[in-house]
Protein backbone atom coordinates (compact mmCIF):
# COMPACT_ATOMS: atom_id res chain seq x y z
CA UNK A 1 0.00 0.00 0.00
CA UNK A 2 1.20 3.52 -0.79
CA UNK A 3 2.08 5.19 2.51
CA UNK A 4 1.50 8.67 1.09
CA UNK A 5 -2.03 8.31 -0.26
CA UNK A 6 -4.41 10.86 1.27
CA UNK A 7 -8.17 11.07 0.93
CA UNK A 8 -9.53 13.30 -1.81
CA UNK A 9 -10.88 15.84 0.68
CA UNK A 10 -7.46 16.36 2.28
CA UNK A 11 -6.30 19.87 1.41
CA UNK A 12 -2.87 20.23 -0.21
CA UNK A 13 -1.58 23.75 -0.60
CA UNK A 14 1.40 26.07 -0.60
CA UNK A 15 1.90 29.14 1.57
CA UNK A 16 3.48 32.57 1.18
CA UNK A 17 3.37 35.98 2.90
CA UNK A 18 2.87 39.41 1.37
CA UNK A 19 6.07 41.18 2.47
CA UNK A 20 8.19 38.17 1.57
CA UNK A 21 7.04 37.90 -2.06
CA UNK A 22 5.07 40.92 -3.31
CA UNK A 23 7.65 43.68 -3.63
CA UNK A 24 6.22 46.86 -5.23
CA UNK A 25 6.40 48.56 -1.84
CA UNK A 26 5.91 52.02 -3.34
CA UNK A 27 3.28 51.04 -5.92
CA UNK A 28 -0.48 50.79 -5.98
CA UNK A 29 -1.04 53.17 -3.07
CA UNK A 30 0.55 50.85 -0.50
CA UNK A 31 1.47 52.46 2.80
CA UNK A 32 4.68 51.95 4.73
CA UNK A 33 5.04 49.05 7.19
CA UNK A 34 7.25 48.32 10.17
CA UNK A 35 9.12 45.82 8.00
CA UNK A 36 9.92 48.55 5.48
CA UNK A 37 11.34 50.60 8.34
CA UNK A 38 13.22 47.69 9.93
CA UNK A 39 14.71 46.31 6.72
CA UNK A 40 16.00 49.75 5.75
CA UNK A 41 17.78 50.15 9.09
CA UNK A 42 21.48 49.32 8.50
CA UNK A 43 22.63 46.14 10.19
CA UNK A 44 19.20 44.63 10.87
CA UNK A 45 19.00 42.33 7.84
CA UNK A 46 21.63 40.06 6.32
CA UNK A 47 23.57 41.98 3.68
CA UNK A 48 21.27 44.98 4.36
CA UNK A 49 18.65 43.43 2.06
CA UNK A 50 14.96 44.31 2.04
CA UNK A 51 11.58 43.38 0.56
CA UNK A 52 11.34 46.27 -1.89
CA UNK A 53 11.29 43.89 -4.87
CA UNK A 54 11.26 40.46 -3.20
CA UNK A 55 9.89 37.99 -5.80
CA UNK A 56 7.98 40.71 -7.65
CA UNK A 57 4.79 38.71 -7.14
CA UNK A 58 2.75 41.92 -7.13
CA UNK A 59 3.29 41.99 -10.89
CA UNK A 60 3.69 38.24 -11.44
CA UNK A 61 0.93 36.66 -9.38
CA UNK A 62 -0.59 35.04 -12.48
CA UNK A 63 2.70 33.27 -13.13
CA UNK A 64 2.78 32.04 -9.53
CA UNK A 65 -0.79 30.80 -9.70
CA UNK A 66 0.08 28.98 -12.93
CA UNK A 67 2.78 27.09 -11.00
CA UNK A 68 0.23 26.11 -8.34
CA UNK A 69 -2.06 24.84 -11.08
CA UNK A 70 0.70 22.99 -12.93
CA UNK A 71 1.70 21.14 -9.77
CA UNK A 72 -1.90 20.34 -8.85
CA UNK A 73 -2.33 22.22 -5.57
CA UNK A 74 -5.93 22.66 -4.48
CA UNK A 75 -5.27 25.58 -2.11
CA UNK A 76 -3.08 28.65 -1.69
CA UNK A 77 -2.43 30.30 1.65
CA UNK A 78 -1.24 33.88 1.26
CA UNK A 79 -1.58 37.12 3.18
CA UNK A 80 -3.15 40.45 2.46
CA UNK A 81 -0.82 43.39 3.03
CA UNK A 82 -2.82 45.48 5.49
CA UNK A 83 -1.18 48.69 4.22
CA UNK A 84 -2.27 48.01 0.63
CA UNK A 85 -5.87 48.21 1.81
CA UNK A 86 -5.52 50.79 4.60
CA UNK A 87 -2.25 52.65 3.91
CA UNK A 88 -2.24 54.17 7.40
CA UNK A 89 -3.84 51.19 9.09
CA UNK A 90 -7.18 52.94 9.65
CA UNK A 91 -9.82 55.09 7.97
CA UNK A 92 -8.75 55.86 4.40
CA UNK A 93 -9.23 52.89 2.04
CA UNK A 94 -6.93 52.42 -0.93
CA UNK A 95 -9.16 51.17 -3.72
CA UNK A 96 -6.23 50.20 -5.94
CA UNK A 97 -4.98 47.81 -3.26
CA UNK A 98 -8.47 46.43 -2.68
CA UNK A 99 -8.85 45.74 -6.39
CA UNK A 100 -5.43 44.10 -6.58
CA UNK A 101 -6.54 41.38 -4.20
CA UNK A 102 -9.81 40.99 -6.07
CA UNK A 103 -7.76 40.30 -9.19
CA UNK A 104 -5.53 37.80 -7.40
CA UNK A 105 -8.54 36.00 -5.92
CA UNK A 106 -10.29 35.93 -9.29
CA UNK A 107 -7.24 34.28 -10.85
CA UNK A 108 -7.11 31.65 -8.12
CA UNK A 109 -10.80 30.79 -8.40
CA UNK A 110 -10.59 30.69 -12.19
CA UNK A 111 -7.95 27.98 -11.77
CA UNK A 112 -9.94 26.06 -9.13
CA UNK A 113 -7.52 26.90 -6.33
CA UNK A 114 -9.10 27.66 -2.96
CA UNK A 115 -7.74 30.78 -1.22
CA UNK A 116 -6.83 30.67 2.47
CA UNK A 117 -6.26 34.30 3.41
CA UNK A 118 -4.08 35.39 6.33
CA UNK A 119 -5.02 38.90 7.41
CA UNK A 120 -1.81 39.63 9.28
CA UNK A 121 1.64 38.22 8.54
CA UNK A 122 3.76 40.72 10.52
CA UNK A 123 3.61 43.77 8.19
CA UNK A 124 1.94 46.27 10.54
CA UNK A 125 1.31 49.70 8.93
CA UNK A 126 3.96 52.06 10.29
CA UNK A 127 1.41 54.72 11.17
CA UNK A 128 0.09 52.47 13.97
CA UNK A 129 3.43 52.26 15.76
CA UNK A 130 3.79 48.74 17.14
CA UNK A 131 1.77 46.15 19.03
CA UNK A 132 2.46 47.74 22.42
CA UNK A 133 -0.17 50.23 21.22
CA UNK A 134 -3.53 48.81 22.30
CA UNK A 135 -5.24 50.74 19.50
CA UNK A 136 -3.66 48.32 17.03
CA UNK A 137 -6.16 45.69 18.17
CA UNK A 138 -9.13 47.92 17.31
CA UNK A 139 -7.56 49.01 14.03
CA UNK A 140 -7.11 45.34 13.13
CA UNK A 141 -10.74 44.66 13.99
CA UNK A 142 -11.87 47.36 11.56
CA UNK A 143 -9.48 46.19 8.83
CA UNK A 144 -10.66 42.61 9.27
CA UNK A 145 -14.32 43.62 9.18
CA UNK A 146 -13.76 45.48 5.92
CA UNK A 147 -12.04 42.46 4.38
CA UNK A 148 -14.76 40.05 5.50
CA UNK A 149 -17.42 42.19 3.83
CA UNK A 150 -15.41 43.10 0.74
CA UNK A 151 -14.17 39.61 -0.13
CA UNK A 152 -16.93 37.41 1.30
CA UNK A 153 -17.92 36.03 -2.09
CA UNK A 154 -14.34 34.97 -2.90
CA UNK A 155 -12.82 33.92 0.43
CA UNK A 156 -14.30 31.19 2.63
CA UNK A 157 -11.24 30.44 4.78
CA UNK A 158 -9.79 33.20 6.96
CA UNK A 159 -6.75 33.21 9.23
CA UNK A 160 -6.55 36.19 11.56
CA UNK A 161 -2.88 36.18 12.60
CA UNK A 162 0.23 34.29 11.63
CA UNK A 163 2.57 33.26 14.45
CA UNK A 164 1.81 35.91 17.09
CA UNK A 165 4.81 34.54 19.01
CA UNK A 166 7.04 36.10 16.36
CA UNK A 167 5.11 39.38 16.35
CA UNK A 168 5.54 39.66 20.11
CA UNK A 169 8.41 37.69 21.66
CA UNK A 170 10.75 37.58 18.63
CA UNK A 171 9.97 41.18 17.68
CA UNK A 172 9.82 42.89 21.07
CA UNK A 173 12.07 40.77 23.29
CA UNK A 174 14.59 39.00 21.06
CA UNK A 175 14.78 42.00 18.71
CA UNK A 176 15.28 39.87 15.59
CA UNK A 177 12.12 41.04 13.84
CA UNK A 178 10.46 44.40 13.36
CA UNK A 179 10.36 46.67 15.27
CA UNK A 180 13.51 45.15 16.79
CA UNK A 181 13.00 45.96 20.47
CA UNK A 182 14.38 44.04 23.44
CA UNK A 183 11.98 44.50 26.32
CA UNK A 184 10.19 41.62 28.05
CA UNK A 185 7.27 43.76 29.21
CA UNK A 186 6.79 44.99 25.65
CA UNK A 187 6.78 41.42 24.39
CA UNK A 188 4.07 40.25 26.81
CA UNK A 189 2.01 43.41 26.23
CA UNK A 190 2.23 42.86 22.47
CA UNK A 191 1.18 39.23 22.88
CA UNK A 192 -1.94 40.30 24.75
CA UNK A 193 -2.84 42.97 22.19
CA UNK A 194 -2.40 40.45 19.37
CA UNK A 195 -4.72 38.04 21.19
CA UNK A 196 -7.24 40.83 21.59
CA UNK A 197 -6.98 41.73 17.90
CA UNK A 198 -7.69 38.12 16.98
CA UNK A 199 -10.72 37.88 19.27
CA UNK A 200 -12.22 41.17 18.11
CA UNK A 201 -11.84 40.11 14.48
CA UNK A 202 -13.56 36.77 15.13
CA UNK A 203 -16.44 38.63 16.80
CA UNK A 204 -16.88 40.79 13.70
CA UNK A 205 -16.83 37.72 11.47
CA UNK A 206 -19.61 36.12 13.50
CA UNK A 207 -21.70 39.31 13.55
CA UNK A 208 -21.63 39.48 9.76
CA UNK A 209 -22.95 35.91 9.54
CA UNK A 210 -21.15 35.32 6.25
CA UNK A 211 -20.33 31.95 4.77
CA UNK A 212 -16.95 30.58 5.68
CA UNK A 213 -14.59 29.54 8.45
CA UNK A 214 -12.13 31.44 10.60
CA UNK A 215 -9.09 30.45 12.63
CA UNK A 216 -5.58 31.47 13.63
CA UNK A 217 -2.10 30.12 12.86
CA UNK A 218 0.27 29.42 15.76
CA UNK A 219 3.90 28.38 15.51
CA UNK A 220 3.45 25.71 18.14
CA UNK A 221 6.53 25.44 20.36
CA UNK A 222 6.54 22.40 22.63
CA UNK A 223 10.16 21.85 23.69
CA UNK A 224 11.17 18.53 25.21
CA UNK A 225 13.03 18.41 28.51
CA UNK A 226 16.72 17.66 27.93
CA UNK A 227 16.85 15.41 30.99
CA UNK A 228 14.57 13.79 33.58
CA UNK A 229 15.71 16.25 36.23
CA UNK A 230 12.72 17.92 37.87
CA UNK A 231 13.88 21.44 37.01
CA UNK A 232 14.28 20.55 33.32
CA UNK A 233 10.85 18.92 33.14
CA UNK A 234 9.26 21.95 34.79
CA UNK A 235 11.06 24.42 32.54
CA UNK A 236 9.96 22.54 29.42
CA UNK A 237 6.38 22.89 30.66
CA UNK A 238 6.98 26.59 31.28
CA UNK A 239 8.43 26.96 27.78
CA UNK A 240 5.17 25.60 26.38
CA UNK A 241 3.22 28.01 28.56
CA UNK A 242 5.04 31.19 27.59
CA UNK A 243 5.66 30.35 23.94
CA UNK A 244 2.45 28.61 22.88
CA UNK A 245 -0.16 28.49 25.65
CA UNK A 246 0.06 32.27 26.01
CA UNK A 247 -1.97 32.27 22.78
CA UNK A 248 -3.85 28.94 22.97
CA UNK A 249 -5.17 29.26 26.54
CA UNK A 250 -6.93 32.64 26.27
CA UNK A 251 -8.53 31.61 22.97
CA UNK A 252 -9.79 28.22 24.20
CA UNK A 253 -10.07 28.70 27.97
CA UNK A 254 -10.43 32.45 28.46
CA UNK A 255 -7.38 32.64 30.70
CA UNK A 256 -3.60 32.90 30.62
CA UNK A 257 -1.31 30.25 32.10
CA UNK A 258 -0.72 31.34 35.70
CA UNK A 259 3.02 30.70 35.62
CA UNK A 260 3.65 33.40 33.00
CA UNK A 261 3.18 36.26 35.45
CA UNK A 262 4.66 34.40 38.43
CA UNK A 263 7.78 33.16 36.62
CA UNK A 264 8.44 36.33 34.62
CA UNK A 265 7.43 38.65 37.48
CA UNK A 266 5.33 40.96 35.34
CA UNK A 267 1.67 41.76 34.70
CA UNK A 268 -0.26 41.05 31.53
CA UNK A 269 -2.18 44.31 30.79
CA UNK A 270 -5.66 42.77 30.83
CA UNK A 271 -8.55 45.23 30.81
CA UNK A 272 -12.22 44.63 31.47
CA UNK A 273 -13.83 42.12 29.06
CA UNK A 274 -10.51 41.41 27.29
CA UNK A 275 -10.51 37.70 28.09
CA UNK A 276 -14.16 37.34 27.08
CA UNK A 277 -13.36 39.09 23.80
CA UNK A 278 -10.40 36.80 23.13
CA UNK A 279 -12.29 33.61 24.09
CA UNK A 280 -14.22 33.32 20.82
CA UNK A 281 -15.13 30.08 19.08
CA UNK A 282 -12.97 29.42 16.03
CA UNK A 283 -13.48 26.82 13.32
CA UNK A 284 -9.93 25.54 12.93
CA UNK A 285 -6.39 26.14 14.07
CA UNK A 286 -3.33 26.40 11.86
CA UNK A 287 -0.08 24.88 13.07
CA UNK A 288 3.31 25.82 11.68
CA UNK A 289 5.94 23.17 12.31
CA UNK A 290 9.60 23.16 11.35
CA UNK A 291 11.55 21.61 14.21
CA UNK A 292 11.57 20.44 17.82
CA UNK A 293 14.06 21.53 20.44
CA UNK A 294 15.27 20.42 23.86
CA UNK A 295 15.61 22.78 26.81
CA UNK A 296 17.34 22.85 30.18
CA UNK A 297 16.81 25.05 33.18
CA UNK A 298 19.02 28.15 33.18
CA UNK A 299 18.84 30.47 36.17
CA UNK A 300 20.53 33.30 34.26
CA UNK A 301 17.97 33.53 31.46
CA UNK A 302 14.90 35.77 31.82
CA UNK A 303 12.86 32.78 30.59
CA UNK A 304 14.89 30.44 32.88
CA UNK A 305 15.73 28.12 30.00
CA UNK A 306 18.25 27.47 27.28
CA UNK A 307 18.17 25.23 24.24
CA UNK A 308 20.73 22.44 24.12
CA UNK A 309 22.43 20.64 21.26
CA UNK A 310 20.69 17.81 19.42
CA UNK A 311 22.08 14.93 17.37
CA UNK A 312 19.82 15.25 14.32
CA UNK A 313 20.78 16.70 10.98
CA UNK A 314 19.97 20.37 10.64
CA UNK A 315 18.58 22.57 7.91
CA UNK A 316 20.33 25.62 6.47
CA UNK A 317 18.62 27.57 9.27
CA UNK A 318 20.41 25.38 11.81
CA UNK A 319 17.10 23.81 12.90
CA UNK A 320 17.11 20.13 13.86
CA UNK A 321 15.12 17.87 11.54
CA UNK A 322 12.71 15.97 13.82
CA UNK A 323 9.82 14.54 11.76
CA UNK A 324 8.35 12.61 14.71
CA UNK A 325 8.10 15.88 16.57
CA UNK A 326 5.31 16.81 14.18
CA UNK A 327 3.20 13.92 15.48
CA UNK A 328 3.98 14.82 19.10
CA UNK A 329 2.96 18.41 18.42
CA UNK A 330 -0.26 17.38 16.68
CA UNK A 331 -1.23 15.20 19.63
CA UNK A 332 -0.61 17.99 22.11
CA UNK A 333 -2.35 20.64 20.02
CA UNK A 334 -5.35 18.38 19.52
CA UNK A 335 -5.63 17.87 23.28
CA UNK A 336 -5.34 21.61 23.94
CA UNK A 337 -7.83 22.80 21.32
CA UNK A 338 -10.97 20.76 21.99
CA UNK A 339 -10.52 18.49 18.97
CA UNK A 340 -11.19 21.20 16.38
CA UNK A 341 -9.95 20.90 12.81
CA UNK A 342 -6.20 21.33 12.39
CA UNK A 343 -4.31 22.46 9.30
CA UNK A 344 -0.54 22.35 9.02
CA UNK A 345 -0.28 25.84 7.58
CA UNK A 346 3.52 25.79 7.17
CA UNK A 347 6.08 22.99 6.96
CA UNK A 348 9.34 22.99 5.04
CA UNK A 349 13.07 23.46 5.19
CA UNK A 350 15.78 25.79 3.97
CA UNK A 351 18.37 24.07 1.75
CA UNK A 352 21.52 25.10 -0.06
CA UNK A 353 19.79 24.90 -3.45
CA UNK A 354 21.97 24.86 -6.54
CA UNK A 355 20.63 25.78 -9.98
CA UNK A 356 22.25 23.44 -12.50
CA UNK A 357 23.32 24.32 -16.03
CA UNK A 358 20.22 22.61 -17.39
CA UNK A 359 17.99 24.80 -15.16
CA UNK A 360 17.09 22.18 -12.56
CA UNK A 361 17.27 22.14 -8.76
CA UNK A 362 17.74 18.64 -7.32
CA UNK A 363 16.76 19.35 -3.71
CA UNK A 364 16.79 15.77 -2.42
CA UNK A 365 17.11 16.82 1.23
CA UNK A 366 13.88 18.81 1.01
CA UNK A 367 12.11 15.92 -0.69
CA UNK A 368 13.10 13.59 2.16
CA UNK A 369 12.00 16.22 4.70
CA UNK A 370 8.56 16.44 3.08
CA UNK A 371 8.31 12.66 2.77
CA UNK A 372 9.02 12.01 6.44
CA UNK A 373 6.71 14.76 7.70
CA UNK A 374 3.88 13.63 5.44
CA UNK A 375 4.26 10.09 6.79
CA UNK A 376 3.63 11.46 10.27
CA UNK A 377 0.63 13.37 8.93
CA UNK A 378 -0.74 10.01 7.84
CA UNK A 379 -0.07 8.53 11.29
CA UNK A 380 -1.88 11.47 12.90
CA UNK A 381 -4.93 10.89 10.71
CA UNK A 382 -4.84 7.18 11.57
CA UNK A 383 -4.93 8.22 15.25
CA UNK A 384 -8.15 10.17 14.52
CA UNK A 385 -6.49 13.56 14.98
CA UNK A 386 -8.66 15.90 12.85
CA UNK A 387 -5.88 16.96 10.48
CA UNK A 388 -7.58 18.42 7.42
CA UNK A 389 -4.76 19.84 5.32
CA UNK A 390 -1.09 20.50 4.70
CA UNK A 391 0.52 23.63 3.26
CA UNK A 392 4.15 23.47 2.18
CA UNK A 393 6.34 26.44 3.00
CA UNK A 394 6.90 27.89 0.59
CA UNK A 395 5.72 28.23 -2.98
CA UNK A 396 8.70 30.48 -3.73
CA UNK A 397 12.12 31.27 -2.42
CA UNK A 398 11.61 34.68 -0.84
CA UNK A 399 12.73 37.40 1.53
CA UNK A 400 13.41 35.35 4.66
CA UNK A 401 13.02 38.19 7.17
CA UNK A 402 16.26 38.88 9.07
CA UNK A 403 18.12 36.42 6.81
CA UNK A 404 17.30 38.42 3.69
CA UNK A 405 17.68 36.29 0.56
CA UNK A 406 20.36 34.01 2.00
CA UNK A 407 17.95 31.17 2.88
CA UNK A 408 15.79 29.32 0.37
CA UNK A 409 12.59 27.56 1.48
CA UNK A 410 10.73 27.43 -1.84
CA UNK A 411 9.63 24.50 -3.94
CA UNK A 412 10.19 26.99 -6.75
CA UNK A 413 13.63 28.50 -7.25
CA UNK A 414 13.69 32.27 -7.71
CA UNK A 415 16.68 33.48 -9.73
CA UNK A 416 17.13 36.93 -8.20
CA UNK A 417 19.97 37.71 -10.63
CA UNK A 418 17.81 36.94 -13.67
CA UNK A 419 14.65 39.02 -13.30
CA UNK A 420 13.26 36.73 -10.57
CA UNK A 421 12.84 33.87 -13.03
CA UNK A 422 10.93 30.93 -11.52
CA UNK A 423 12.19 27.32 -11.84
CA UNK A 424 10.25 24.51 -10.21
CA UNK A 425 12.50 22.37 -8.02
CA UNK A 426 12.40 18.60 -7.77
CA UNK A 427 10.54 18.97 -4.46
CA UNK A 428 7.71 20.67 -6.32
CA UNK A 429 7.42 17.70 -8.64
CA UNK A 430 7.61 15.35 -5.65
CA UNK A 431 4.62 17.07 -4.02
CA UNK A 432 2.79 16.95 -7.37
CA UNK A 433 3.28 13.18 -7.42
CA UNK A 434 2.14 12.84 -3.80
CA UNK A 435 -1.09 14.59 -4.75
CA UNK A 436 -1.43 12.24 -7.72
CA UNK A 437 -0.86 9.26 -5.39
CA UNK A 438 2.20 8.25 -7.39
CA UNK A 439 4.67 8.17 -4.50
Amino acid sequence: MNDLVFKDNFVFGCATAAYQIEGAVNEGGRGKTIWDDFSHTPGKIFNNENGDIACDSYHRYKEDIAILKELGFSAYRFSFAWSRIFPNGVKEINREGVDYYHSLLEELLKNNITPYVTLYHWDLPSALGDWTNRECAYAFRDYAKFCFKEYSSEVKNWITLNEPFCSSIVSHYQGRHAPGHQDLNEAITSAHHLNLAHGLAVQEFRKLNIEGKIGITINTIYPQAASKLKEDVLIADFAKACQTDIFISPIFKGEYPSQIESMLKLKIPIEKDDLNNINQKIDFIGMNYYSESLVKYDENSPFKMKEVNSWQKTTEMGWSIVPKGLLRFLRTLNNDTDNIDIYITENGMACNDILTSDMRVHDTDRIEYFRQHLLYCKKAIEEKIPLKGYFAWSLLDNFEWAYGYSKRFGITYVDYQNNCKRIIKDSGYFLRDVMLSLI
